[in-house]
């Protein structure tokens, strides 16, 4: 859903399927559950908090875990992935269409 030239003040504010142009957020709670696309444009966000929630937040900690706990296997993984996020491409590589739930896609392993 499209939101445009909005202001948003003291609430809680969902991102997932929604678009937001030239919106004002006044000391929100901004929440990113990862469900569904989002897009932001001329925004200004004033003593705003953001969070991961639900699936997204799973996917940070993912990300942490992966960093920590796989020597410098896992932190060059993360950063390649932060410099890609950085330069605003994603590689195809990176973004996969999930499996079915129960499979493995055995021609894509996470590291190699």
């Amino acid at each position: 859903m499209l939101l445009k030239d909005q202001t948003f003040e003291s609430q809680d504010v969902h991102l997932d399927f929604m678009e937001y142009q030239r919106c004002t957020f006044n000391n929100c709670k901004v929440l990113y559950s990862g469900y569904g696309p989002v897009r932001l444009g001329e925004n200004t966000f004033n003593s705003c908090q953001f969070y991961f929630v639900d699936g997204a937040r799973h996917t940070m900690e993912f990300l942490s875990d992966l960093y920590h706990g796989l020597g410098d296997t896992g932190r060059d993984l993360i950063e390649d992935a932060f410099d890609n996020i950085r330069s605003g491409r994603m590689t195809p590589e990176l973004i996969k269409e999930e499996p079915s739930p129960g499979t493995h896609d055995e021609g894509s392993p996470l590291l190699q």
